[in-house]
């Protein structure tokens, strides 16, 4: 699925800026009558104003952003979280955004506008956060987050300014807060890709599959290929700060030996050729609706 995805475009003069402003007021002043079960907020920062869309109470589908960059750039930015839109509602979204905005209808933006930043993710229903290892490839940096209670959180592979950064968690244990989960299971493997610079239209022609550069190492098969004191301190270094990190404090010989080993128990269930063959229904949840 797209989880996350967000859509700029320049502001081409003051002018525009100050109505887009305007236009974000008059959004809120009307979110009665927009999302009678829901919400409409602004918030204001020094060089951007936020819009918030909630089609039903607490549940965040989009943010609207006008703002100004430190060196004056005006942009319009159109956030989307594909997945909170029920049905229905996405297509209510872009008939009140047609409805006040001219230029940034949301046919234009997906023509015409650039990808900063796009989630894309994928759902496990059988294999638990923090029993596999994941590992890439020409990647030096990983961490594991450690939640309040001392147990182990979300897995990152690449720096929070690399253009390819992968998370790892536990979905079902971040969706029960709201509501229950029916699955026993369910681990969020998530691809967030920074500078795309592609209109979303442009997406199934041109997007190459982000988890080709991401492997799976079996842990239960890692730990059951030698006894070897530093082989199972290693795996016990992935466990703790991520195989990134664990990785290059290796010297390089065993670097590579440590590497060709998590080759070797490459995860059967990791098939990234096969899940990306589903981007193109992904696409359709953020393709323009019609008539």
């Amino acid at each position: 699925m797209i989880d996350r995805i967000h859509l700029n475009v320049k502001i081409p003069s003051n002018e525009l800026y100050s109505f887009a402003l305007g236009q974000l007021e008059g959004i809120r002043e009307l979110k009665h009558r927009l999302v009678p079960k829901g919400n409409i907020s602004i918030s204001k920062g020094k060089y951007l104003t936020r819009l918030n869309y909630y089609p039903t109470k607490k549940n965040l589908a989009a943010n609207i952003i006008v703002a100004t960059t430190k060196k004056k750039h005006r942009y319009f930015q159109l956030c989307l979280y594909p997945s909170k839109f029920k049905i229905g509602e996405f297509k209510k979204f872009s008939e009140s955004l047609a409805m006040f905005f001219d230029i940034f209808t949301y046919e234009n933006l997906f023509t015409n506008s650039r990808i900063s930043y796009v989630e894309f993710a994928i759902d496990s229903l059988t294999h638990t956060a923090h029993d596999f290892i994941p590992y890439r490839r020409r990647c030096n940096m990983s961490e594991i987050f450690v939640e309040h209670d001392g147990t182990m959180g979300s897995t990152y592979l690449g720096s929070t300014k690399s253009d390819t950064r992968f998370c790892i968690y536990d979905k079902k244990k971040q969706l029960e807060k709201s509501s229950p989960v029916p699955e026993k299971t369910r681990t969020r493997i998530e691809a967030r890709l920074r500078n795309v610079s592609m209109p979303p239209c442009e997406l199934i022609s041109k997007m190459k599959n982000p988890f080709l550069t991401l492997q799976i190492a079996d842990l239960k098969k890692a730990k059951q290929l030698t006894e070897e004191i530093e082989w199972q301190s290693f795996l016990l270094r992935c466990l703790e700060t991520g195989s990134a990190k664990a990785l290059s404090e290796l010297k390089k010989a065993q670097r590579k030996a440590f590497n060709s080993r998590l080759d070797s128990v490459r995860a059967s269930w990791w098939n990234p050729n096969y899940v990306w063959k589903y981007f193109e229904n992904a696409l359709l949840r953020i393709a323009p609706c019609k008539d």
